[in-house]
């Protein structure tokens, strides 16, 4: 992707973060006490290990400002839930449709995120995520999960 597309992306980020303050303050305050890393190389627009926000600013020119605060708040809800170091042992890997590794551990967790935050009014989530499911956690959905994931590519974790 172009510096153009990567210097768009930092402009949108700093304006859904503006956003955020006025409109979330809690997921705002999260997210402002996390440091950010730009890397290029990432295979999504954004992630969080619960101490640093990860984010690839040429894919977030894609999306729009208001996606882009749905994703924010997204991200602080991973950590508000302790999703990074409730992950444990939960390491399994799989390949999603479009060729990114992904852990399944994340996708019980996103499931779980996504539900509340597409009610909250005024949050939009980019194409593509997750599905949400009500009444239920991240453990409950892994299990779920790892039960289908017999049928799914695997990778190693190294």
């Amino acid at each position: 992707m172009s510096s153009d597309a990567t210097e768009v992306g930092r402009k949108r980020l700093e304006l859904a973060r503006v956003q955020l303050v006025l409109c979330r303050a809690f997921d705002a305050a999260i997210i402002m006490r996390l440091k950010t890393v730009e890397d290029p190389s990432m295979p999504f627009v954004m992630g969080t290990d619960g101490l640093r926000l990860l984010v690839n600013p040429a894919m977030l020119a894609e999306l729009s400002v208001s996606e882009i605060v749905g994703v924010l708040v997204h991200e602080s809800r991973h950590v508000a839930g302790l999703h990074p170091l409730r992950m444990e042992w939960r390491k399994d890997v799989v390949v999603s449709p479009d060729g990114v590794p992904v852990t399944l551990w994340n996708i019980a967790c996103d499931a779980t995120i996504n539900w509340p935050i597409s009610k909250l009014e005024g949050l939009k989530l980019p194409e593509g995520c997750v599905p949400g499911i009500e009444n239920t956690t991240p453990e409950a959905e892994y299990v779920k999960l790892q039960q289908m994931a017999s049928k799914l590519p695997k990778l190693a974790l190294g």
